[in-house]
């Protein structure tokens, strides 16, 4: 499935809108408890252990949402957003949302540009080969003429 913080997928044309598809994760800082319920220690954790948790959150986050858009028929998540929260004492949430939509391939098309030597009229007016403006071959005939 393809995820994209743009509006659009590259190469792709949204066909269909499916709706708006949410996933959250909770995570917590080192947080031990009993069995029966309760806080029994706090661990103490380094920096680099808190960004891997909180990275490892975005990503499951994010995974919940591909599994609701799937769930809908979409083949692409558009305009994802993740937000991370500290909740409380170490607690923090982890929000993904965005569109999930149906895509198609964009048609190929021929290029825009190129050399076009099948108008007997005009020549490029410039050293790209792109006729731009146009330039009248008669008209810059007559004056290459007129100088010789």
């Amino acid at each position: 499935m393809k995820v994209t913080t743009l509006e659009t997928v590259a190469g792709r044309i949204v066909e269909e809108t499916l709706g708006v598809v949410r996933g959250s994760v909770l995570w917590s800082r080192g947080l031990k408890k009993f069995s029966r319920g309760g806080i029994r220690a706090v661990e103490y954790m380094t920096k680099e252990d808190v960004m891997e948790g909180l990275n490892q959150a975005r990503i499951d986050a994010e995974e919940a949402a591909q599994r609701q858009a799937k769930l809908l028929g979409a083949d692409a998540i558009i305009g994802l957003r993740i937000e991370v929260v500290e909740l409380a004492g170490g607690m923090f949430q982890a929000s993904a949302m965005g569109n999930a939509v149906k895509t198609s391939a964009l048609p190929s098309a021929a290029p825009a540009f190129g050399r076009r030597m099948d108008l007997p009229f005009a020549a490029p007016a410039n050293d790209s080969a792109v006729i731009l403006p146009f330039r009248n071959l008669r008209a810059a005939g007559n004056q290459a003429a007129s100088l010789h």
